[in-house]
């Protein structure tokens, strides 16, 4: 996918909103106060962390989420905001859309809304990761329970598959602002050094990539 230029584009529109074009998405938010993208002359050497480390309101968060989950999903951005998941014969229906995410210090959670046939009715599910904070980061290193919150017969069968989509849904979300933040001295986006959490914030640390063929001079 074509990743667009150092400084992503944050359009005024006619209304009290604005438009943050990320490589993948385009997200409509109240503000983007937050959101510091790199000088356009300052490009980062091999492993360099980015001097503005991004510190995103929940509320900007679910907006990102929401609008960056067809990635995740791997469909377009106009198709219906649904999947089914297959696992032999039981199916499980996914309402994207209804995605949420929610911050405290040291805690990301990641909830989902899903449907199937043998539990009545829409059903919430969780998946709670213990990440860094800025006081004691953990890099990307992330863990969590082997079964998500929710009933016992869709943690039985789909922990796995739920915490794995919910695990994605985070990283996405971190790389894709991370490369809307600006690029390293070869002109390639930012990814993330780090996520972390505090009291209604995701935070994320834009770094450059490191050079790995200097690996094989030591």
């Amino acid at each position: 996918m074509p990743l667009r230029p150092d400084r992503p584009d944050i359009v005024q529109p006619a209304t009290d909103t604005l438009r943050l074009v990320l490589p993948g998405a385009t997200i409509a938010l109240p503000n983007t106060e937050w959101f510091r993208p790199l000088e356009a002359n300052v490009k980062l050497r091999a492993g360099a962390v980015a001097p503005n480390v991004l510190r995103v309101p929940v509320a900007a968060a679910q907006r990102i989420l929401l609008g960056i989950i067809h990635l995740v999903a791997d469909i377009t951005a106009t198709a219906p905001p649904t999947v089914v998941w297959v696992a032999g014969r039981d199916e499980l229906l996914v309402y994207l859309d209804r995605t949420r995410i929610e911050c405290a210090p040291g805690l990301l959670t990641v909830s989902l809304v899903v449907h199937c046939n043998e539990v009545k009715g829409d059903q919430r599910v969780d998946v709670a990761f213990a990440v860094g904070t800025m006081e004691r980061p953990t890099g990307l290193v992330m863990s969590t329970f082997d079964r998500v919150q929710g009933p016992a017969i869709i943690a039985d069968a789909w922990s796995e598959s739920i915490t794995a989509f919910a695990w994605e849904a985070v990283v996405t979300m971190a790389q894709q602002l991370a490369a809307g933040a600006g690029k390293d001295s070869a002109g390639r986006p930012l990814v993330p050094a780090l996520i972390a959490a505090d009291k209604g914030l995701l935070v994320i640390a834009p770094m450059a990539r490191n050079n790995l063929s200097l690996a094989n001079d030591r």
